[in-house]
């Protein structure tokens, strides 16, 4: 054990921890901006963009979040070949982010209407009333307090993108799952390596967690 956990394995673990919230990061980043203008085609009052945004939500949430990797990975390089006869060289990390952002991005745009629907409607009424158009009610009345309603849901969901950041080991990223695999290869041991990453998931995730409760308790009082 004392041979498996040196200064450099720690460290090696310690940068694959970052890589793992360098994708969870930005992946929640790009998934609400994805989940924002997926969630306004889906409250469009117009059936195309409605269409568009509910067959995407389907797809994406009906098929396994590593599929959807794999293709990134290993089928949009070969679509692209073929149409331009280029190598497309992208790295993993960034091909983990753009998967994991697009999936992030379904659910969010659920989290995201729902959120909006749930807001009472007499407040659409009361803004008409005043003479405000319905873009201004939504924009100055409607979304700020969608906003602070899914603060605590997008907190959680940040959790569970760290953990889902282990996918990216099926396509050589080298997070901190990848990362414990390595060192558990290098000295034919996987117990103690795995073990020190499933910890070091758990404090990223309970940091997250203690954070997200105080969000919470501050919503609670606030609202």
């Amino acid at each position: 054990m004392i041979d498996i956990f040196t200064s450099d394995n720690i460290t090696f673990i310690v940068k694959g921890a970052g890589v793992s919230l360098l994708i969870a990061s930005f992946s929640l980043l790009f998934g609400i901006i994805i989940g924002y203008f997926v969630s306004q085609m889906r409250l469009s009052e117009k059936k195309l963009p409605r269409y568009i945004a509910n067959v995407f939500t389907e797809i994406i949430r009906g098929t396994p979040m590593l599929l959807q990797l794999m293709f990134f990975y290993l089928v949009v390089p070969y679509l692209y070949l073929e149409v331009t006869g280029n190598g497309l060289d992208v790295s993993p990390v960034v091909l983990s982010i753009i998967a994991i952002s697009i999936n992030s991005g379904a659910y969010i745009s659920e989290l995201f209407r729902s959120t909006i629907l749930s807001i009472d409607k007499g407040q659409m009424e009361a803004g008409k009333a005043l003479g405000l158009s319905k873009k201004v009610i939504f924009k100055k009345i409607i979304m700020p307090q969608a906003m602070i309603r899914t603060i605590i849901p997008l907190a959680n969901e940040y959790v569970t993108l760290i953990k889902d950041s282990s996918l990216g080991s099926a396509i050589g990223v080298v997070e901190l799952l990848q990362a414990s695999k390595i060192i558990g290869s290098v000295h034919y041991n996987y117990v103690y390596p795995l073990l020190g990453a499933g910890l070091m998931y758990l404090i990223m995730t309970l940091v997250v967690s203690f954070f997200t409760r105080k969000l919470e308790g501050k919503y609670l009082v606030n609202a």
